[in-house]
């Protein structure tokens, strides 16, 4: 370094092989390090996202647990409609066998009536003859003796009738008595009839009540679980583009993905389920009524596949045992039309409902009410179908009589 100090034009030269001995340790200006990328924002998005999977995750069991909640208050509710429904169908069936009886006396009422206005005439008449005959003095016939002759035969000849308009007589004051008793048992069963039918109206208007909270319960359960499918499904699919950045955030998201959804239905009844091989014999009718078409009957549309009742204005219909609905909707000529899935491989088909209280996929109670008959065009009649692996069987045997 003294020799560069000692001579100016000796610098150059000392820089040069200054800058010689440097040249390897830094770095080419051609070639410059790259920079290091900014973590941050990836960081900031994947806490993000991994809080809100928290929070969904919290959420879901929030709701799961409120789902679960509504689907029990959905059973329970169920429940009181078949306890309801049993005492609704026992008064439909009082109310047809009133009606029934109603009918016969009217038609008994009218026949008295017509009977005795037909003979009415006849034995005033023939009483007023007797009348007149009885009134008639016997010294009469010595003042005008030409018209005794005329009388003693009238006499003769009323004189043989009287038995016979007697008998008529006490005929007709029997028809009379019997078209009294006829009327006062009409007006009882009237009266009856009117008690049975203002229970029926604050049942089914309780049956009403107990339908909306059902259907706000099971909507509940519905909603939410839709919800938070929908939630989970789009954090679900923001997690997988983030997979490579954090393992451990992909391990969470598809715990959640994969976790098992609440479910959009009533629960089942807890307990062994009553398979509906069990209960041959023992199903209730869904209508009450009149069976008018047996299995294998023809009609319009061909061999009936079914039975086919005719049931009362406005009455209700019922599932004929435990299952899941699914289908509940118009279907060709069975018009409103009602599936229902039974364990063991058997459905049972509803049709000729104005309104279905079902809904797919909500599991139905045997004896809950799912729809009910029309109150003003007289269409009451009830097609029922059994089938079995998807072949229609004669249901007659497994409903109770």
């Amino acid at each position: 370094m003294k020799a560069c100090n000692a001579n100016i034009s000796n610098l150059l030269p000392c820089a040069v092989l200054i800058g010689s001995l440097l040249l390897p340790t830094l770095p080419a200006i051609a070639e410059p390090a790259p920079l290091p990328v900014p973590q941050d924002n990836q960081s900031e998005k994947l806490k993000k996202i991994e809080a809100e999977m928290q929070a969904a995750a919290d959420a879901k069991a929030a709701q799961e647990e409120k789902a679960r909640m509504a689907a029990s208050a959905a059973l329970a509710i169920s429940r009181q409609l078949v306890s309801l429904s049993n005492t609704m169908r026992d008064t439909e069936e009082k109310v047809l066998a009133t009606e029934n009886r109603i009918g016969e006396l009217a038609a008994e009422e009218a026949e008295k009536t017509q009977y005795l206005k037909e003979h009415r005439e006849e034995l005033v008449g023939l009483i007023a003859a007797l009348e007149r005959l009885s009134r008639r003095p016997a010294a009469l016939s010595l003042i005008q003796p030409g018209k005794a002759k005329d009388t003693a035969r009238a006499a003769s000849v009323l004189g043989t009738m009287v038995p016979q308009i007697s008998a008529k007589a006490d005929t007709l004051k029997k028809e009379l008595s019997v078209l009294k008793r006829v009327q006062t048992q009409l007006a009882t069963e009237r009266t009856a009839l009117a008690a049975l039918l203002a229970d029926l109206a604050t049942d089914q208007e309780r049956q009403k009540q107990l339908l909306a909270e059902r259907r706000r319960e099971q909507s509940v359960a519905s909603r939410q679980a839709q919800q938070n499918a929908q939630r989970l499904e789009a954090l679900g699919q923001e997690a997988k583009s983030l997979q490579a950045l954090l393992e451990k955030l992909e391990e969470r998201a598809k715990r959640l993905r994969e976790a098992p959804l609440p479910t959009a239905r009533p629960a089942r009844p807890p307990g062994k389920e009553v398979m509906i091989t069990e209960m041959r014999g023992k199903l209730p009718l869904p209508a009450s009524g009149e069976i008018i078409a047996k299995f294998g009957s023809q009609e319009k549309v061909g061999t009936s596949k079914g039975i086919r009742i005719k049931g009362r204005d406005g009455g209700q219909v019922v599932a004929t045992h435990d299952g899941e609905v699914v289908y509940a909707g118009t279907f060709r000529h069975y018009g409103q039309l009602l599936i229902i899935e039974h364990p063991g491989g058997y459905h049972s088909l509803i049709a000729g409902m104005t309104d279905i209280f079902a809904n797919v996929g909500q599991w139905v109670l045997s004896g809950e009410p799912v729809g009910n008959l029309s109150a003003q065009n007289g269409n009451t009649e009830v097609y029922v179908e059994l089938r079995r692996r998807g072949q229609a069987i004669d249901p007659m045997p497994w409903f109770r009589k």
